[in-house]
Order: C-alpha cells, then sequence, then structure tokens
C-alpha cells in the first residue's frame, strides 16, 4: 500500500508514498526524477510529487492489477499496462487516457518507449508475445477512435515467442528492442 524512497547514506525513508488501497506492484522514476508513478492491485496508478510526498494524479480506468508502468522520453505521458492485457497511456498533464492499445491475450508484464520517440511503445505480455505500438497511426495509416474519443491503436508488429511469456521489454539507446520471460512448463 506504500512505496518508500531511501537515500542510500539514511537508514530511514526519506518519503514514505502512502494512498493505494492495496499492494503496489510497479514503479517507475519520471525522467524528470521529481515525480513517481506507482502502480498498485487496487487496480490505480498514482503519480506522487517526490518533493512534497503528495499524490498529484490517479489513474482510475485500469480494469485489473497494474502490473507495469513506462515514462516517454519527454515525461508528458505514460504507459500503463494491467492484468487483464490492457495498456493505457495517459497524458500526466490532463489526467486523461489518450491512447487505448490494443489487448494482449494475457497481462501485460511490461511496457517501454522507444528512446527519443513518445510514439512508439514496446510491450511483453502473458500471450508470449513482444508488440510494437505506433500511438500515431494504427496498421492502415488511418488514425481511428472509439466512442469515448480515446485513440485506439493495433499493434504495428508483433513477435510471437515459444511457451515463453514475456515479462520484460526494453529498448536501447540505438533503438534495438529485447524481450525476455521464463519458459512454461508444457
Amino acid at each position: 500500500r506504500t512505496a518508500r524512497i531511501w537515500s542510500t547514506e539514511r537508514a530511514h525513508p526519506l518519503r514514505i508514498l502512502a494512498g493505494h488501497l492495496a499492494d503496489v506492484d510497479s514503479v517507475k522514476w519520471h525522467p524528470n526524477c521529481t515525480y513517481l508513478a506507482t502502480g498498485s492491485s487496487d487496480r490505480t496508478a498514482r503519480l506522487w510529487d517526490i518533493r512534497s510526498g503528495d499524490c498529484v494524479r490517479v489513474f482510475e480506468s485500469m480494469g485489473a492489477s497494474v502490473h507495469t508502468l513506462a515514462f516517454s522520453p519527454s515525461g508528458k505521458h505514460l504507459a500503463i499496462g494491467d492484468g487483464l492485457g490492457d495498456i493505457d497511456v495517459v497524458d500526466i498533464g490532463s489526467g486523461r487516457a489518450i491512447h487505448r492499445l490494443g489487448r494482449h491475450d494475457g497481462g501485460v508484464w511490461s511496457v517501454d518507449f522507444a528512446p527519443g520517440s513518445d510514439l512508439m511503445v514496446a510491450s511483453g505480455g502473458g500471450d508470449f508475445s513482444v508488440r510494437v505500438w505506433n500511438l500515431a497511426k494504427d496498421q492502415r495509416g488511418v488514425r481511428r477512435s472509439d466512442l469515448t474519443g480515446i485513440s485506439s491503436q493495433s499493434a504495428t508488429k508483433s513477435y510471437k515467442t515459444s511457451r515463453i511469456a514475456v515479462y520484460k521489454v526494453m529498448y536501447t539507446r540505438k533503438n534495438l528492442l529485447v524481450g525476455c520471460g521464463a519458459m512454461l512448463p508444457s
């Protein structure tokens, strides 16, 4: 229900960020290091101001536990992946969801933005796949919206593994993408 921030030079936490109603399952530093995002089993993600310790945003739209978080390189957007396989990209300034990415057929375990781009997101899931999403367009190159006005995208590329749930995806500065996971018993 809390996240704690320590300095390696002190034994006691500098901040205790309390407010979630269930376990905190994921954390991610904002690129400017003055904010921290937390994701929880209470189906919310929160944005915290590290200087004051205050929660400045609560993102409540998730349908299941929040498994993973990633900030865009500019720090303007936060990708939130949940246990149902959904990924929402939210604008942290307004607090509104701006993209709903197509669903993994298992929980989303990891998300990452491509370096230098707020428009390319990779995700890894329990459905044995790594997916790459172009937030500017869907597969046909045309933006589309659902009834809520949130832009909805299909994966631009999808890479399947053989019985390996993808627990971590990560871009390098040279725009290489790596995914890894655990082999499931047959």
